[in-house]
């Protein structure tokens, strides 16, 4: 079984560099070892919360009073073809993903390119672009209920930036359709190119969740920011990023006190500026667990 570490730093796990202390974390290399250790949480009475690659993750100051799990992220293999279908490892990180998809000639899935985090966190998120999203694309998942049994072959219902699954725990792997098998090669390696070019010239480099808002509908989260002169605010280390208004960018000592501030100062500038109310795309883990804000 993966080693059990005691007070770790959350920041390490996620692209925000931002949270206090874990109880406790442990990284399981199979789905075995995660309902084992599942198991051992509750035999005594620890509370548990399972994250991906930590993409879209807010975690607070304060930590997680309880056991943080993940699945060992899958560099290599972990995808499947059969039947013109791909099973893929919610592990499996979605640029691994990317790079099978344009060594086989498979297409429909270059969207996906330069977006971070694994197949379990972009399906859990219904994660998209470009007019696309991924759970376009999901026949089926396997998922791991909270009763702890294993529940195959399942489709979720998504919706805008949403997958819903009754009991899910943890999502495990996910049958995807593709749109086309017999692409060239080099066509998808271009496409992918040209995303993420578009990427680099629209979006920041530096720490970030990514998209904190969710688009309200007929909008972009990001241009009302913009047009409420929001754009470069600081509050401690965290600062809306210059380039785009929908990230918020950890300066190298921000805070989730700091992240939480600025969030509620946009919500509260945009919602008095244009009678929108913005709603959270992060997720946030607090002492207790996951939280709406």
């Amino acid at each position: 079984m993966g080693k059990i570490s005691e007070h770790y730093s959350t920041r390490r796990l996620t692209t925000l560099g931002i949270g206090g202390l874990a109880r406790f974390f442990a990284e399981a290399e199979s789905t075995e070892e995660l309902q084992s250790l599942i198991q051992r949480a509750a035999r005594n009475k620890i509370p548990h919360c399972i994250i991906g690659r930590g993409s879209n993750l807010l975690i607070s100051d304060k930590g997680y009073d309880g056991m943080v799990l993940r699945l060992k992220p899958r560099q290599l293999g972990g995808i499947f073809q059969t039947d013109g279908r791909l099973i893929v490892d919610a592990s499996v990180t979605l640029g691994h993903f990317c790079n099978f998809c344009a060594a086989n000639g498979i297409g429909g899935f270059e969207f996906l390119c330069g977006i971070p985090g694994n197949m379990g966190g972009a399906v859990v998120m219904n994660a998209g672009a470009h007019g696309k999203n991924i759970g376009d694309h999901v026949e089926s998942v396997q998922f791991l209920h909270k009763g702890g049994t294993v529940i195959s072959a399942v489709k979720p219902a998504f919706s805008y930036r949403h997958c819903h699954l009754d009991g899910m725990d943890a999502l495990l792997s996910v049958d995807l359709r593709a749109e086309n098998f017999f692409t060239p090669p080099e066509k998808i390696r271009r496409q992918q190119t040209e995303l993420r070019q578009w990427r680099s010239n629209r979006q920041p480099s530096g720490p970030s969740a990514g998209s904190i808002f969710k688009n309200p509908d007929g909008h972009s989260a990001g241009k009302l920011i913009d047009d409420a002169g929001l754009k470069g605010y600081t509050i401690g280390g965290a600062q809306i990023s210059q380039m785009h208004g929908n990230f918020i960018i950890n300066r190298g000592n921000a805070t989730c006190a700091d992240m939480l501030e600025l969030i509620e100062l946009i919500r509260a500038t945009v919602r008095r500026k244009f009678a929108i109310e913005l709603q959270l795309e992060v997720h946030y883990l607090g002492p207790s667990g996951f939280e709406i804000i």
